[in-house]
């Protein structure tokens, strides 16, 4: 049996379909808006295949290569095209990426290979410091944990705001 669902490119209404019941003989539909090539016809179910059952190429007709049955359901479903805006070149990509500066605090490796926090192949093991030796501030939109004991060098402070929750496990 064969498929008689949605094609896979039609979605999101992007698309505008006519049906009618054909005329015996009929070998022309007129009266039809769409854009060539971006059109799928039917005869009672079955897809046809454009240029060899159908050409479909000015816009505003569609011509049968077999003349129609009295009665045949007829569908032609019109795929609206669009235009992709906003869009960024590679370049522009490459240009917008982090590149993370040696003098640049705000991010910290966490890798191995970067001598980040961890021991082991593929850093399986996660590591912290045993003493916080800076201030640090939960704002409320972010949670962390450290596994202690832990202690906070003199002169420095923990902040957490309503909202965040830090855990020393």
């Amino acid at each position: 049996m064969s498929y008689l669902g949605r094609s896979a490119k039609l979605s999101l209404k992007a698309q505008e379909k006519v049906s009618f019941l054909a005329t015996a003989g009929q070998t022309v539909k007129t009266g039809l808006s769409y854009v060539p090539n971006f059109v799928e016809v039917y005869v009672n179910g079955i897809l046809l295949t454009d240029t060899t059952d159908f050409t479909a190429t000015n816009g505003n007709s569609v011509t049968f290569t077999v003349a129609l049955a009295l009665n045949d359901e007829v569908t032609v479903i019109s795929l609206k095209t669009f235009s992709v805006s906003n869009t960024y070149t590679q370049s522009q990509i490459d240009t917008l990426n982090y590149t993370k500066s040696a003098s640049d605090g705000r991010f910290k490796a966490i890798g191995a290979a970067e001598s980040g926090p961890s021991l082991g192949t593929n850093s399986v093991i996660r590591t912290n410091a045993k003493v916080i030796d800076e201030n640090i501030t939960f704002t409320g939109n972010e949670n962390g944990s450290s596994v202690g004991p832990i202690t906070v060098a003199a002169g420095r402070v923990i902040t957490v705001a309503s909202g965040s929750t830090w855990v020393v496990l």
